[in-house]
C-alpha cells in the first residue's frame, strides 16, 4: 500500500522519487482519459466477452505512461492480484475436474480471465491518474456522460421513441442505455448521482436539475437493485448532513426544515403506496416493476426474472464444494448446471468472488475495502472532496453487490484504485514532505 514499483523492466525496486512533477500535461493522455471515461458509460457481450470501447483508450493510456515511464505498480495489491491469478487459473484447470466430475471448457477459463486482467489493468490506470491529478477528469467526464443518458432516458421514456426503444431498452420496458444491463446502468447513474453530490461548484438549481434528472432514470431502468440502493445511500447523505458539525445557525435550520420535510414527503408517499405506484407507473414504465419492493419485498426478490432466493442457494452450495481454494473462472455456470441443473451466476457480489477466489482472499480483500472506508469516514486527515466522493461510490458498489455481482465492474476497480493511491500513498509522501511515486 505505501510502495510502489516502476512500470519500466529497468527500475523494478521500490523507492519513493524526492524530485518530481506530480501532474500530466500530456494532450494525447488527457484526450484519451476524457473518451475512456465517457465510454465507461457502454458495454456490450461479443464472443462472450464483456467489452467496452473504454477498453481501448485503457490499452492507450497505459501504452503511453509506460513509455514515457510515469507508469507504476503498487507493490502489494499487485502482489494480490497475482495471487488471485494463480488460484483462480489452478483451481478452474486442475482442482475443478478432480473434485467433480464437471470437466472446465479452457475458452470459457480463458475468457473469464480476461476479465479479471482487464479489471486490474483499470486498478492500475485509477492508481496512476490519480497519481497524476487527473482523477477529477476522470469522475468528471463520466459523470457527464451518465447525465447525457440520464436525458436520453428520459425523452425516450415520456416521447416513447420505439426506434430508440429497440436500441436502448431491455424487452422495450427496462431502460438500459448503452450498457447490456439495466441494474448495471442503474448503479452507474448512482455513481454519477455520487459525483454531482459531492462537487461544490456547481449552482445549486442545475445540481438539483442533476439529481432529479439521474434519480429520475434510474426508476425508468426498472432496477429494484438500483432503487433500493438509491434510497440507502439518500439515507447515508441524510445522515452525514444532520451529523455534520456546524456553527452556522442558518445552515442548521435549512437542515432540519429539509430533513423535516423529506421525511412528511416519505410518510404521505408511504400511507398512499397504492395510489402513488400507480401514478407513478403510469408516466414509468420500468416503475411497475420495481413496485414490488414496497408491496411485497419478498416477491420483489424471487420473481419478476429475479429469482436471487434461488441463485444465493446455489452459490452457498459451491462456496461449500470448495471454500479455500475456491472453483476458478469460467466455471460458475458449467459446475452449477451439471450439479444443479442451474444455469445461473450469483447476483452478488460477495457471493460471486468468495465462489470463484475462495474464503481467505475474498475476506482479505472485502475487509481491505472496508478499511479504506472506515479510514475517510473517521479520519478527518482523509475526507478531502474527492476522497469522500470516492468512498461514496464505494459504498454504492458495496451496497447493491448485495444484489447483483459487480466484480468485473470497470470503474469500481479504477475508484479503488484511486482510493489506495489518495488514502496509502499519497498521504505518506506528504507525511515525509517528498513528491509520491513518480
Amino acid at each position: 500500500m505505501e510502495d510502489g514499483v516502476r512500470g519500466s523492466m529497468n527500475d523494478t525496486h521500490l523507492r519513493f522519487y524526492g524530485i518530481s512533477n506530480n501532474t500530466c500535461n500530456n494532450n494525447l493522455v488527457i484526450l484519451n482519459v476524457i473518451l475512456m471515461s465517457l465510454l465507461l458509460n457502454q458495454s456490450s457481450i461479443i464472443l462472450g466477452i464483456n467489452f467496452s470501447l473504454a477498453d481501448l483508450f485503457l490499452g492507450m493510456i497505459l501504452t503511453i505512461l509506460l513509455i514515457e515511464n510515469k507508469l507504476v505498480f503498487p507493490l502489494k495489491q499487485t502482489m494480490f492480484i497475482l495471487m488471485v491469478s494463480i488460484l483462480v487459473i489452478f483451481s478452474a484447470t486442475f482442482y475443478v475436474p478432480l473434485k467433480t466430475t464437471y470437466n472446465p471448457d479452457i475458452f470459457n477459463i480463458l475468457t473469464s480471465y480476461i476479465k479479471v486482467l482487464v479489471v486490474f489493468f483499470y486498478f492500475i490506470v485509477g492508481f496512476n491518474l490519480s497519481k497524476l491529478n487527473l482523477l477529477d477528469l476522470i469522475l468528471k467526464w463520466f459523470s457527464v456522460g451518465s447525465l447525457i443518458i440520464g436525458i436520453i432516458a428520459l425523452v425516450t421514456n415520456f416521447l416513447k421513441v420505439d426506434f430508440l426503444a429497440e436500441i436502448l431498452y431491455l424487452d422495450k420496458t427496462r431502460f438500459k442505455g448503452f450498457m447490456n444491463d439495466p441494474n448495471y446502468f442503474a448503479i452507474l447513474q448512482l455513481i454519477a448521482l455520487a459525483y454531482y453530490l459531492g462537487v461544490n461548484n456547481i449552482h445549486t438549481f442545475y445540481k438539483y436539475s442533476v439529481i432529479f434528472i439521474l434519480s429520475i432514470s434510474i426508476l425508468i431502468s426498472g432496477s429494484k437493485t438500483g432503487v433500493l440502493t438509491l434510497i440507502a445511500f439518500t439515507v447515508l447523505k441524510l445522515v452525514q448532513s444532520i451529523n455534520r458539525y456546524d456553527k452556522q445557525y442558518k445552515t442548521i435550520v435549512k437542515r432540519i426544515t429539509m430533513t423535516t420535510l423529506l421525511l412528511l414527503i416519505i410518510f404521505l408517499l408511504t400511507f398512499n403506496i397504492e395510489r402513488t405506484i400507480t401514478f407513478i407507473g403510469q408516466y414509468i414504465s420500468g416503475f411497475n416493476r420495481v413496485s414490488l419492493i414496497f408491496t411485497d419485498f419478498n416477491s420483489a426478490t424471487s420473481s419478476s426474472g429475479s429469482g436471487r432466493d434461488s441463485t444465493w442457494d446455489i452459490a452457498i452450495e459451491l462456496v461449500k464444494l470448495s471454500p479455500i481454494l475456491g472453483i476458478g473462472v469460467g466455471t460458475y455456470t458449467g459446475i452449477a448446471n451439471k450439479i444443479w441443473n442451474f444455469g445461473s451466476i450469483a447476483h452478488n457480489t460477495y457471493l460471486q468472488l468468495v465462489v470463484e477466489w475462495g474464503l481467505p482472499l475474498a475476506i482479505i480483500f472485502f475487509t481491505y475495502l472496508l478499511y479504506l472506508m472506515f479510514k475517510i469516514t473517521f479520519l478527518p486527515k482523509y475526507q478531502s472532496t474527492i476522497n469522500i466522493v470516492l468512498r461514496d461510490m464505494l459504498f454504492i458498489f458495496l451496497f447493491s453487490s448485495l444484489a447483483i455481482s459487480l466484480n468485473n465492474a470497470r470503474i469500481f476497480w479504477l475508484i479503488i484504485g484511486a482510493l489506495v493511491f489518495n488514502i496509502s500513498v499519497k498521504r505518506q509522501a506528504k507525511e515525509k514532505n517528498i513528491s509520491p511515486l513518480n
